[in-house]
Parts: structure tokens; sequence; C-alpha cells
């Protein structure tokens, strides 16, 4: 705003200036003519008209400019005091903010004064009561000690896996998979003569079985918690050859589950041999010790 103010100050000083410039060669002109006969007096001399209306027309073109700078220099004017306006109200409510702020904050300071009177008394007799809480603390920690310790001793040791000998060439559907070699069964879990695992204790177990087919065969496998399937397995062997479908799972169970690998497709082919290719094993992740155990 300043700067138009400048540019308004210097217009008007060029006006002063060619105002000051034409007075003072009317003057000039005025003093010659009083040397002239009477009647060249009134009359410009010719030479001297286009400087005059040079000098009429600057004239106007600054008075034009200093028109159209004074329209702008008065909206702009308007402009900012609107602005100004629009801060000073900003202004004002912040100020009326920060004064709500303040007594706020001097109550919360009075309250919390007020509580810390109350709550000292209280706090005095919580020490003593804190050592009573931290030798019964100590005391559960101790029994929570002791319960792991008797369940360490007592985690049941469940693990199996289980081979297959002979070729199933024609198995039918639904049909369990007999796993007849035992390699381990460590906790007793698994039955030979069924294929059926039964969880001895509940917990949380892991089961894989690796199937393979016989050669230009198929087999497709299912393992089944309680008859459910859980994951299936699938191979099929071409031009000759035999082809190894495997699964793994993580399942839940309680005491008394049974798990089998059975055969989903009838007339399907699993190969057995001595070499064991195909086997179901299983083992006891972390025991279910939602009963307490007593010793």
């Amino acid at each position: 705003m300043l700067s138009f103010l400048m540019v308004k100050e210097q217009l008007r000083s060029k006006m002063v200036f060619l105002l000051l410039l034409y007075m003072t060669w009317i003057t000039s002109v005025e003093s010659n003519q009083k040397n002239r006969h009477f009647g060249d007096i009134g009359r410009v001399p010719a030479d001297n008209e286009p400087i005059i209306r040079e000098l009429i027309k600057r004239v106007e073109v600054l008075e034009a400019r200093d028109v159209t700078h004074t329209q702008v220099l008065e909206e702009l004017e308007k402009k900012h005091r609107k602005e100004i306006d629009e801060l000073k109200l900003e202004l004002a409510n912040q100020k009326h903010e920060i004064t709500i702020l303040r007594k706020k904050s001097a109550g919360r300071s009075r309250l919390i004064a007020i509580l810390m009177r109350r709550t000292k008394p209280c706090v005095e007799s919580c020490v003593t009561g804190s050592e009573e809480t931290g030798s019964d603390i100590q005391n559960l920690s101790d029994e929570s000690k002791v319960n792991r310790i008797r369940r360490s001793m007592n985690e049941a040791k469940i693990a199996f896996t289980a081979g297959l000998t002979h070729t199933f060439s024609h198995a039918g559907a639904h049909q369990n998979i007999v796993f007849d070699h035992v390699e381990t069964n460590t906790g007793n879990g698994y039955n030979p003569h069924n294929g059926v695992f039964t969880a001895p204790v509940s917990g949380l177990y892991l089961f894989y079985t690796s199937v393979l087919a016989d050669n230009n065969r198929e087999v497709w496998c299912q393992v089944v918690v309680n008859g459910k399937n859980k994951g299936s397995a699938y191979a099929r062997g071409t031009d000759g050859r035999h082809d190894q479908g495997s699964q793994a799972i993580i399942v839940q169970l309680q005491q008394g589950d049974d798990v089998a690998v059975q055969n989903v497709a009838a007339d399907d082919a699993i190969y057995g041999s001595d070499g064991i290719y195909s086997t179901f094993s299983g083992f006891l992740l972390q025991q279910d010790y939602s009963q307490n155990i007593v010793g």
C-alpha cells in the first residue's frame, strides 16, 4: 500500500512541475507581448502552439493516471481494512478463548490440590498395606512356579509314526488306510490294526501324512478328525511312474478324539513296501491343562 502512495505522490509532483513549467512559460509569453504592437497582443506565436498542446496533453494523461491510481488505492485500502478488521476479530476471539482456558486451568489446579490433601492419609495407610500385598504376590508367584513344575513332571509324552508295507491296489471309498508298520508309538495312541489314532489327553496336536500313488494310478486321501476332513493329499502316477502327495495339519483335540487317513475315491492305489514310502505321523505339541493337576 505504501508503494501505491509513493507512486501517487510522484504523479502529483510531476503534475505540479508541469503546471509550474506551463505558468512560467505563460509569464514569459506575456512579458514578451508587452514589447509588441497592440495588434500582436493575444496572439501566441505559431512555433509555441505545439508545445502548449503537448503540455496540455501530458497534464491530461497525468490527471487520468491519477484518477486510475486513486481508484486502485481506494479499492486496496478497502480490502486491507476488511482484512485488518477480520484479524482484529480473530485476535479478540483468541484472547477470549485463552481467558477461558486459563480459568479452567486454575480450577483444575485447585481441584488437584484438594484431591492431594484428601488422599494423603490414604497413601500413608496404603504403604503398610502394600507390604502385605507384596507378600501375597510373592506367594502367588511361588504357587505358579510349583504348578509349572508339576505340569512339566506330569506332561504326557505322545508321538507316533507308522508306515505302509503293502500296496492297496483297490482301496474303497472312505476306507481307512491302515499303516501297519509302527516305528514309534509313545503314549500308545495309534492302533496299527485299524489305522486310527485316539488322543490320550486333550491338547494341541500336529499330524502329517505322505502317500505314494502306484505307477499309472492315482490316490486321493484325507486326514479326518472324528470323520471330518481337515486336509487332503493327492498324487497321480503317469508314464509308468509313481507320484507322491502329502499333507500336514495342526488341530486341537479333546481326550478320546480319533484321527485317521482315509482314501476318498473308490479303486485308488496306494503303494506300500518295506521301503516305507507311505507314512502317517503325529505328536502332541501342547497339553491342555484346563483341569487342575493334583500332585
